[in-house]
């Protein structure tokens, strides 16, 4: 059996592209990396058939689809392998980090019953559940025809769909005032393991200096990593429940590739709280702007004498997508200094 269709490959299309543009234009352009839509295995750093990947992603109770939540190829692919695990046989569930826990029910809602009644077009259905979400307007079509094809799939293939995340209210008030700062009742939302991981924290509090464009105040970094445990906490939580009610079938998690990394996060505390779990984490990587061996984005990590696992178990090579972290410091550093000079202003 093909896993794949036999319809040209995005990466063709773009060769296509490339190649149409530099003859018309005259201009040398930039070679395609050679990395683009191959598939390696992070152990022995091989490169592996699509057809490979999905066998191992037959054996396994949860399936991590690590994506960069802007770029294109990578929902693409999302709806593509869950396409062949259906194919196979397969009845996933579908979690979403993009909703948050409470928006299960409304997904539901659509996936398992008003989704589904005729009379009402598949436009206006869409549109519904949009508002419903907090999706609707303009602003969010984009995100919407990354996240949409995904939901529409599970409705028409009767498949539990459920969010995973923290709401963003609670996430900007754990970022804010940090978990001693909530409430009882907003404390009563949290599920946590309190796993502790030294090592792990430290690694997190230099990602988050580097991901915050070198901001490092102490107890504003302490309180990202508060947010970012509980977070990967919840997504642990509904991943597990979920299994619970899958009679031997896997759960499919889309989240952020960072919440798999080094298999730690998310997928660290799936396995704390179900040790026999079996998990497959695929990352999609965006390639380098130039081209770079496979090996340079395999390699494990070492930090603090401690050896982490690779970024993920297996990674898809895609196209880069957005803004360039350059671009995206110079917005948050300019938020930051406006958020600074607000909170002096309101202790004069």
């Amino acid at each position: 059996m093909r896993i794949f269709s036999t319809r040209p490959t995005y990466a063709s299309l773009v060769l296509a592209a490339v190649l149409f543009l530099g003859a018309c234009a005259g201009v040398p352009q930039q070679p395609m990396d050679p990395l683009l839509d191959k598939v390696y295995r992070s152990s022995d750093q091989t490169e592996i058939s699509r057809e490979q990947l999905l066998e191992e992603m037959l054996t396994a109770d949860v399936i991590y689809l690590g994506e960069r939540h802007d770029n294109p190829r990578h929902h693409e692919l999302q709806l593509e392998l869950l396409q062949e695990l259906v194919a196979r046989g397969r009845k996933p569930a579908l979690g979403l980090e993009v909703f948050y826990l409470g928006q299960t029910s409304t997904l539901m809602s659509y996936a398992g019953g008003s989704g589904k009644h005729g009379g009402v077009s598949e436009d206006d259905k869409d549109t519904i559940l949009r508002n419903v979400l907090g999706w609707g307007g303009e602003n969010r079509d984009e995100d919407w025809s990354f996240y949409g094809p995904l939901i529409r799939f599970a409705r028409d293939n009767d498949l539990t769909v459920f969010g995973m995340d923290l709401s963003r209210s609670i996430r900007r008030r754990i970022t804010r005032s940090g978990i001693a700062g909530l409430t009882n009742v907003e404390r009563s939302q949290l599920d946590r393991t309190d796993l502790d991981d030294p090592i792990y924290s430290a690694y997190m509090r230099e990602q988050f200096v580097h991901g915050h464009c070198g901001y490092s105040k102490k107890d504003y970094l302490d309180r990202l990593l508060e947010n970012w445990l509980a977070r990967n906490d919840a997504m642990a939580m509904a991943i597990t429940e979920t299994l619970k009610e899958q009679d031997g079938e896997p759960v499919v998690a889309v989240l952020g590739a960072g919440h798999t990394q080094h298999n730690m996060a998310v997928y660290d505390r799936v396995a704390y709280r179900k040790p026999s779990v079996r998990q497959v984490n695929l990352g999609f990587q965006q390639v380098a702007k130039e081209p770079r061996p496979a090996k340079d984005y395999l390699a494990g990590l070492k930090f603090e004498g401690r050896a982490f696992a690779p970024n993920h178990e297996y990674v898809w090579f895609t196209p880069r997508s957005g803004e360039s972290q350059g671009d995206l410091c110079k917005k948050y550093l300019k938020h930051k200094r406006k958020q600074d000079e607000k909170k002096k202003a309101e202790k004069k």
